[in-house]
């Protein structure tokens, strides 16, 4: 069954019901996918609509739409805290976003905002993500470490790797810029090949592709010593060289000078 809100409208009033509106719009829903919000071609998913929290059941009517389209995918009326729409067959084209929004049936008739935005990717197989670290792949032991994973595709949650062990080292929601996995203690049994993938599932027929391996090192106190040192040794250098050169600049104008008062 497909609307527009206009049509909603006046739809309640062909059935005699006299409604008010007010400019005060109900607070916004929540739109999640119960699953994953990528799917492969063919598949299916479910969205789910939810009232803001706290909220009571009351009879109200759910609608789903995408973005950049004037027509509801689907509505539902029911005495509900949430409800769910469930999308079948979905092709490369249903990419997109989706939002929600709910209606009162009795009073009002208000109709919400809308709620926040759920990106909805039907594809084969994503991209392969980045993974870097925030501050060094040399690491001191004993002290922390963060890996930071990110890539063009929002919405989606992040799994990372070791090379060399069969599960993944951690998992985290999707967030809007990447998600970081933070390693603690950091210890010789840190040290290895990293990799991350976007997570969608075991049961997932998307292919996901790793990222490029990042290898974490463990620095010794003795590397620690000799990097300070190599570090002085250079600055010393530096300091010595430039030293020189403002010898040599200030001759070089001395010379020209006696030159040019014997000229």
């Amino acid at each position: 069954m497909s609307f527009t809100f206009i049509s909603l409208f006046y739809l309640g009033l062909s059935l005699g019901q006299e409604m008010e509106v007010y400019n005060e719009r109900l607070s916004k829903p929540h739109l999640q996918a119960l699953t994953t919000p990528v799917v492969a071609p063919g598949g299916d998913v479910t969205l789910q609509c939810s009232l803001p929290p706290q909220s009571y059941p009351q009879k109200v009517t759910f609608f789903l739409q995408k973005l950049q389209n004037t027509e509801l995918l689907q509505s539902k009326t029911g005495e509900w805290t949430k409800t769910d729409f469930l999308l079948f067959f979905l092709r490369p084209q249903d990419t997109g976003k989706y939002h929600c929004m709910y209606q009162e049936i009795t009073g009002s008739y208000r109709v919400s905002e809308p709620s926040e935005t759920l990106t909805l990717w039907v594809t084969e197989a994503l991209p392969k993500p980045f993974l870097t670290a925030t501050s060094s792949q040399l690491v001191v032991s004993g002290t922390n470490v963060t890996l930071f994973c990110w890539g063009p595709i929002r919405g989606v949650g992040f799994a990372l790797y070791k090379e060399g062990e069969e599960s993944f080292v951690g998992i985290r929601e999707s967030t809007q810029d990447g998600d970081e996995f933070l390693l603690t203690h950091v210890n010789i049994n840190h040290t290895g090949n990293y990799s991350c993938r976007y997570d969608v599932g075991l049961d997932s027929n998307v292919t996901t592709t790793p990222s490029d391996l990042l290898e974490l090192t463990l620095l010794s106190q003795q590397d620690i010593s000799f990097q300070h040192i190599s570090k002085t040794k250079v600055s010393r250098y530096i300091w010595i060289t430039l030293r020189h050169l403002v010898i040599l600049f200030f001759l070089f104008l001395f010379l020209a000078f006696l030159c040019n008062h014997h000229t």
